[in-house]
């Protein structure tokens, strides 16, 4: 049973992990997006026995190499120091770059990918594209890896024990003028 409770603490019971993953990969996704389009703001007292059966899968833990654009606006302006250029000619041509870079990131799909392969075509022609990739490659050897949990699944199903509750649950969300 679900009813709208005005105000308490939310207190937690404390449940087994497996258990607390596999209904949460069971009710997730579309289901809980569903369900959070039906409720209305506030709190809910949920009272109901539901049985939860079937095999939670659970992946080995894995290490990814970070893939993240490393050549940011600190790197380019060093770069730029280092060739001389002043301080005030490092603001100039980063306002100029940074304003021809926005640009491909406004308007249709179609003007940002015509901006994407110019600017890749800008790189190509200036015989940077090996020298970068070296760059990236290099920084990002450096940097520890990035841990990536296991992949979770759940094939199973979940029943309402005391479907009474299901249904005093859709009542109280239709006395609220809300639809379950």
């Amino acid at each position: 049973m679900a009813t709208k409770k005005s105000s308490t603490k939310n207190s937690q019971p404390v449940i087994n992990p497996a258990l607390a993953m596999a209904l949460t990969k069971s009710v997730g996704g579309k289901a809980a997006d569903a369900a959070r389009e039906a409720l209305a703001p506030g709190e809910y007292m949920v009272d109901a026995a539901v049985q939860l059966q079937g095999v939670l899968v659970v992946g080995e833990d894995t290490t990814k190499t970070a893939t993240s654009s490393i050549l940011n606006q600190a790197f380019v302006a060093l770069c730029l120091h280092h060739a001389g250029i002043t301080r005030e000619g490092i603001a100039t041509i980063m306002q100029r770059v940074a304003a021809d870079y926005l640009a491909g990131w406004v308007g249709s799909p179609a003007d940002r990918e015509v901006a994407e392969t110019k600017r890749a075509q800008l790189i190509a022609d200036l015989g940077l594209e090996d020298q970068l990739a070296m760059i990236q490659q290099m920084v990002a050897a450096q940097l520890p890896p990035i841990p990536v949990r296991g992949r979770v699944s759940f094939k199973g199903s979940v029943n309402v024990l005391d479907p009474t509750a299901e249904q005093e649950a859709d009542e109280v969300l239709a006395a609220t003028g809300t639809e379950g």
